[in-house]
């Protein structure tokens, strides 16, 4: 006779046959009675079942709800998931926004402390109830008592499911990207219908009339009152006068990020689910898969499943984030807003030059997964190595400091001390304590994983007080461009009205005002100056403009009365002061100067 331990031993009736508990409101069969028959589930949620024989608690097979019940709790239960992706990805695609490294941070922590509720440590209800909780919005897991009972699948069936997340995310992305896409271009020629239309009324209309219906025109091209103000979805990077850095999250970025925050979300699950599928037990009645005894191994199902391992662990497990790394590395500048939105979650908040840091939180992440699907039978090694786990990531963390942001340090050290001290707790409820110490203990796990949220929210509040300091900047900045554009369309207006003016001037003094305006000098100062400094500076220069009319007036008036207003003695004058010495003398002679012997001078000079 063979006997062995029952997991539930309120569950196994014992004797020659083996029997099961049926009746008293719950319905147990398989092997070691650990599994439910049809229209019963266990309450918990996926992993919690007493599988072992070390779990504190023992949870009995309930009977099902209606079926309208749990299909209303399970489509609650895939909203929030849903919601949990999409507001991640909302965060990741903000502009100039850095919260999705506290998102991430949150994230990580809950798929790490949901991690100990696969190794049977013995964990009080209490303690086992937030690891659901966790679990719950941490990753994509479904299977719980209403997901069974309406689904009634198995581990195989549940596996499946989370496979197909990969692909139902990039076939939701690509429908929503062409969707979006087919409605702008709609929208598009709508506005160019209607545009024509509004052309052909505008011939015959009054200025006026004419004027209004292009204000209206303008207002209506700032907006079609949905909240989009068409740069939204711009895709044209030769644009003139676009500053793709200012730019918003469009369409494509958005597909990019839901499908990546999508397979970041779900990785944890699908790893858990097919490391599942490696270990088996022997029983009399054969060999059956340690994460579901109802399905036996050794069978053509179970060989399929295996093959599937080995590929879709290449392929989700280890191929996915290599190649979302890969693609990542190959960007060049990472502060490109491309990249930003769609792989900000998962280099944002880490220094330049250790942008790959999260490979080491996937890792980490995916060795605790590993050693709890794998050393389930062996709780307390699985515990140690866990614990021995976390302490060589915190010491490396610690060493190399790889993050930028301190709000995110904060967070990420004390989200690992509490998945630290969560383990060590574990070992002490495995070996045993006393009621009092069993809820002590519980009082702390629960104050310093609320604490985690605590802080959480803390960061978030001054990530987003920070963030809106920064709008407010980019919104001062974008006001006063504005402003200076609407400044550079009316001077540029009031200089095409003025090219009439212009061409009557003075050759050179066109040449002149035409240089100035040709290299923007005058336009910059005139667009950048406030309203008084430009009135001050019209000022000064019509002051300038009509002391230089009244100087030319008066030269004019000078030069064509002057010489006749001047005295006979003043233009004798001005003649004598020209002439040369030659000239001169040959006047004082012909004058004849009386008293004065010229010949006789000259003689006394030609004889000295």
């Amino acid at each position: 006779i063979d006997f062995r331990r029952c997991p539930n031993p309120e569950t196994c009736l014992g004797g020659e046959d083996s029997e099961c508990l049926v009746g008293n409101g719950t319905g147990h069969t398989g092997v070691t009675c650990a599994a439910c028959i049809d229209g019963f589930a266990y309450p918990s949620a996926p992993n919690a079942v007493p599988l072992m024989a070390d779990f504190a608690n023992t949870q009995f097979c309930t009977s099902c709800m209606p079926a309208y019940a749990n299909a209303i709790l399970f489509l609650l239960a895939a909203a929030v998931k849903v919601a949990v992706v999409l507001l991640i990805c909302r965060a990741a695609t903000r502009t100039d926004s850095a919260t999705v490294m506290h998102w991430k941070t949150l994230l990580n922590y809950l798929q790490t402390v949901s991690n100990p509720n696969d190794i049977a440590l013995r964990w009080p209800a209490s303690v086992s109830a937030y690891f659901v909780f966790a679990r719950t919005l941490g990753t994509p897991s479904l299977q719980n008592n209403a997901a069974d009972c309406l689904l009634g699948l198995d581990h195989y069936g549940w596996t499946g499911i989370y496979l197909a997340i990969p692909v139902v995310l990039v076939l939701a992305a690509v429908a929503y990207h062409h969707l979006v896409s087919k409605r702008r271009r709609y929208l598009k020629a709508r506005e160019h219908q209607r545009r024509k239309y509004l052309e052909s009324n505008r011939v015959g209309m009054e200025d006026g009339e004419a004027d209004a219906q292009a204000g209206a025109d303008i207002a209506g091209e700032q907006g079609d009152g949905s909240g989009h103000n068409g740069s939204d979805e711009r895709m044209g990077e030769g644009e003139a006068g676009w500053d793709p850095s200012k730019r918003d999250a469009n369409t494509l970025d958005r597909a990019v990020c839901a499908v990546l925050v999508g397979l970041y979300y779900s990785h944890t699950t699908i790893s858990r689910y097919l490391f599942g599928l490696i270990r088996c037990r022997s029983f009399d009645e054969g060999s059956y898969l340690m994460a579901d005894l109802s399905i036996p191994c050794g069978t053509g199902a179970h060989g399929a499943w295996m093959f599937a391992l080995i590929v879709f662990s290449a392929v989700y497990v280890v191929g996915i984030p290599f190649l979302t790394f890969a693609v990542l590395g190959r960007q060049g500048n990472l502060r490109d807003v491309h990249t930003r939105y769609q792989f900000g979650m998962y280099y944002l908040g880490y220094s330049p030059e250790l942008w790959f840091w999260d490979i080491e939180i996937i890792a980490r992440k995916l060795a605790l997964t590993l050693v709890a699907s794998v050393m389930i039978d062996d709780p307390s090694y699985a515990g140690y190595i866990c614990i021995w786990i976390m302490q060589v990531s915190l010491v490396v963390h610690l060493v190399i400091d790889p993050c930028k942001n301190s709000r995110f340090e904060r967070l990420e050290m004390l989200s690992q001390v509490v998945n630290l001290i969560t383990y060590n707790m574990g070992i002490l409820y495995y070996n045993g304590v006393s009621e009092l110490a069993s809820h002590f203990l519980a009082v702390v796990i629960w104050g310093l994983n609320v604490g985690v949220w605590v802080h959480f929210f803390k960061c978030m509040r001054e990530e987003l007080h920070h963030e809106s300091k920064l709008a407010m900047i980019r919104r001062a900045k974008a006001d006063i461009e504005r402003e200076d554009a609407i400044r550079r369309l009316n001077i540029a207006g009031e200089l095409h009205d003025l090219k009439p003016t212009l061409r009557g001037l003075p050759k050179h003094g066109a040449e002149q005002l035409r240089v100035a305006f040709a290299d923007n000098t005058m336009t910059d100062i005139i667009a950048t100056k406030e309203v008084p400094d430009l009135r001050l500076k019209h000022l000064q220069l019509s002051l300038n403009l009509e002391n230089m009319r009244n100087n030319w007036r008066k030269t004019k008036l000078k030069g064509v009365s002057g010489a006749r207003r001047a005295s006979i003695e003043d233009d004798a004058r001005q003649r004598q002061r020209m002439l040369v010495p030659a000239e001169r003398w040959r006047q004082r002679r012909r004058e004849g100067d009386v008293g004065i012997d010229r010949t006789q001078t000259w003689t006394r000079r030609l004889k000295k």
